[in-house]
C-alpha cells in the first residue's frame, strides 16, 4: 500500500517565481493543497503598496470605513503590532501581567487607563522610540505612570525631587495649620491627616 506523501514545506510564488518556505505565504483555507496563498507575503505587500499609491484617496476612505465598522479587529491588530514591536507575543504579555498580579508595576492600580491595556515600558537608553529589542523590557505600566516616566525622561533624580517637593508641601500645610482648607477631595476627611505615605521617610 502506498504511503501518503509528506506535506509540502515549500512552494513557488506565482508573482516573483521564487521558491520559498510555506511560512513566507499567507494562509488560505480554500487552498486544499498546502493551505497557502499563491503569492508570497513580500509580493502581496508590494501589490498592496502599489495599489495604495495609485489610489490614495480611495485607499484612505476604504480604510477609514473598515476601521469604523470593525473597531474590535482594529484594536486587536494594533495590539499585536505593538507587541511585535516590543518583542512580545500575546501569551508572553499576559504572563508578564499575571506576574504583576494584574496591576501596574508602578502605582499598583488595576485600571490601565486611557488605552484600556497596560503599556509596555522599556529602557529607552537601549532602544529609543516605540520599539524594543525585547531584552530591555521593564514592566507593564498604567497610562499615567508611563506618561510620568516619559515626561521626566526616566530621570530618577527628578522623580525623587518631586517626592521631596510633595512631602514638603504637606508638611508645610500641617505646620502652618492650614491643611484643613487645602485637602484635595481624594484625601481622607480627617483634618490634619495627609494622603498615606506622603510624610513617610
Amino acid at each position: 500500500m502506498d504511503q501518503p506523501a509528506d506535506p509540502p514545506t515549500e512552494k513557488t510564488c506565482t508573482k516573483c517565481h521564487k521558491t520559498k518556505p510555506l511560512d513566507a505565504f499567507h494562509k488560505r483555507t480554500k487552498n486544499k493543497t498546502d493551505g497557502r496563498q499563491p503569492k508570497c507575503k513580500e509580493c502581496f505587500a508590494k501589490i498592496g503598496r502599489d495599489w495604495r499609491q495609485g489610489n490614495a484617496e480611495r485607499a484612505t476612505s476604504t480604510a477609514i470605513a473598515w476601521q469604523k465598522a470593525n473597531p474590535e479587529k482594529v484594536r486587536e491588530i494594533r495590539r499585536k503590532s505593538h507587541l511585535k514591536r516590543m518583542g512580545l507575543t500575546p501569551e508572553s504579555y499576559e504572563r508578564r501581567l499575571a506576574e504583576q498580579g494584574g496591576r501596574c508595576a508602578g502605582c499598583g492600580t488595576t485600571d490601565p487607563g486611557t488605552f484600556g491595556v497596560f503599556v509596555i515600558d522599556h529602557d529607552h537608553t537601549c532602544c529609543p522610540g516605540g520599539s524594543s529589542c525585547g531584552e530591555c523590557l521593564r514592566g507593564l505600566l498604567c497610562n499615567g505612570c508611563n506618561r510620568v516616566l516619559g515626561f521626566v525622561k526616566d530621570d530618577v533624580a527628578a522623580l525623587e525631587g518631586l517626592v521631596t517637593y510633595l512631602r514638603g508641601y504637606w508638611n508645610g500645610l500641617i505646620a502652618g495649620g492650614s491643611f484643613r482648607f487645602c485637602v484635595p477631595e481624594s484625601t481622607p476627611d480627617v483634618q490634619g491627616t495627609p494622603p498615606t505615605g506622603l510624610l513617610e521617610e
